[in-house]
């Protein structure tokens, strides 16, 4: 029995509050810290790091866990809502930091409440996509409910790229009234889709295997290893480009009123007018994504995407810095173009390659098999921060505290340049080689199972 629109709309609904939170991580944190809390931009980086590696660390315990997880209401609720209530609480102490601390103090309550938040994102995340393998029961379902959580996953993007630097307008009170209007959102979102697909959850009993032995399955599916590897090279690229936006909104954009569009610019707030224009070019970009993979197939699709995106990438490097905002508005359109890209379009290759394990193995391991198709994304983010932070420190980056703009020399604004542009292509070019060599020969080897399977 297929799923029922609610259960579609309800599975697509949690990644509302996840992606709104992926937004808060990669574009504020560095930026907060070294603007805000006048952390050194290399000491922000590596803090900041720091906790997402350790964040990586429960990746496997979390979704080896809820696959042994029993409940009346399946093996993955519970993590989600747990989940949910530690990520949205976390996130209202992170931007409302007591006053009176030391500089060392406002580090440690940051980042205690970012590590919570983070942990809580984690329980959510890894589990929430695991029940989407179960609960699809065919490539239509698949196929709807990746829909509906695209969509959903667009006004999460709105939440948290746009609405919520466009109030917290670049001061810390802004920030802290942000975070009160993003949170509950947050919390409602994921709470609202483990609701709605309650009837729908089909794997109820935990799997009676040893950890090593689900591990092994996972890993001996050498495709998928290696996709999920490209992938992660492709989180690397945008982590760092989306931790660069603050600091492309101020430094290497410059309304002087005179270009097209500057007005609105200066109205929202350039950060909030570029990240708009990014979920703009993502609303496009979707029908486009997903009618090429049907002509041509999802992995000839993704491989155009990565050309584009790296093309883009040269584009932004030649035109910056830039003060008219039409250019830049084009250029974060595209950019949402390719961002999407990551995002959809190795979802729609996922599905069969996990098949293809359960077809030789007869094992439902949904959630092993998410936390090796998460790490390489998850080591993304998590080393993006430190190396944009490197590249500026090493440019001796000023910071500042209460979100005074520091003037920097022409070196720094050269090396953020190079960061947010040039780094991230050669990083895309790198995972588009990977696909082309590596991918392409062991896919075609490891689907051959389910293609003899179905014959």
């Amino acid at each position: 029995m297929g799923l029922t629109t609610t259960q579609k709309l309800g599975w697509g609904l949690a990644d509302l509050g996840l992606i709104a939170f992926v937004m808060i991580k990669q574009l504020f944190i560095l930026f907060f810290l070294t603007n805000f809390l006048n952390v050194p931009v290399f000491l922000a980086g590596w803090t900041t790091t720091s906790i997402l590696l350790f964040d990586l660390l429960t990746d496997p315990l979390i979704g080896a866990a809820s696959d042994r997880t029993r409940g009346r209401f399946g093996r993955r609720a519970p993590w989600m809502v747990f989940g949910a209530i530690a990520m949205s609480i976390a996130t209202l102490f992170m931007f409302n930091v007591p006053e009176g601390l030391s500089e060392v103090g406002n580090l440690l309550w940051f980042n205690i409440a970012f590590a919570i938040a983070t942990v809580g994102h984690t329980m959510i995340n890894v589990t929430y996509n695991a029940m989407g393998g179960e609960i699809a029961q065919s490539g239509e379902d698949w196929a709807a409910i990746r829909g509906f959580r695209v969509g959903f996953a667009t006004v999460g993007l709105l939440m948290g790229g746009v609405i919520l630097p466009f109030i917290a307008a670049n001061t810390l009170t802004g920030f802290s009234i942000a975070s009160y209007v993003v949170a509950p959102i947050m919390l409602l979102a994921v709470l609202g889709s483990v609701f709605l697909t309650s009837g729908a959850q089909s794997v109820f009993q935990p799997i009676k295997v040893d950890d090593p032995a689900m591990f092994q399955h996972v890993y001996n599916n050498y495709a998928f290893i290696t996709l999920a590897t490209v992938l992660g090279l492709m989180a690397l690229a945008v982590a760092i480009l989306m931790a660069g936006a603050p600091f492309i909104a101020i430094f290497l954009m410059t309304s002087d009123g005179s270009a097209p569009m500057s007005g609105m610019a200066d109205a929202m707030g350039m950060l909030a007018f570029l990240l708009l224009a990014i979920v703009i070019g993502s609303i496009l970009s979707q029908p486009v994504w997903a009618t090429l993979s049907k002509r041509v197939g999802a992995l000839t699709t993704l491989i155009i995407s990565l050309v584009v995106f790296i093309a883009i990438q040269f584009v932004w490097y030649v035109n910056s810095p830039n003060s008219n905002a039409l250019i830049a508005f084009c250029i974060f359109v595209a950019h949402g173009f390719g961002t999407t890209a990551y995002r959809q379009v190795p979802w729609l290759i996922y599905p069969d390659l996990i098949k293809a394990t359960q077809r030789r193995t007869g094992l439902q391991i949904e959630g092993v098999f998410q936390i090796a198709w998460m790490f390489g994304q998850r080591l993304g983010y998590a080393i993006a921060p430190v190396v944009l932070a490197s590249m500026l420190g090493l440019s001796q980056w000023a910071t500042s505290s209460g979100g005074a703009m520091p003037e920097q020399s022409a070196a720094s604004i050269e090396a953020l340049r190079v960061a947010v542009t040039l780094l991230p292509a050669g990083i895309l070019a790198i995972a588009l080689v990977a696909l082309v060599a590596l991918y392409l020969p062991l896919s075609r080897r490891e689907l051959s199972v389910l293609r003899e399977a179905e014959a």
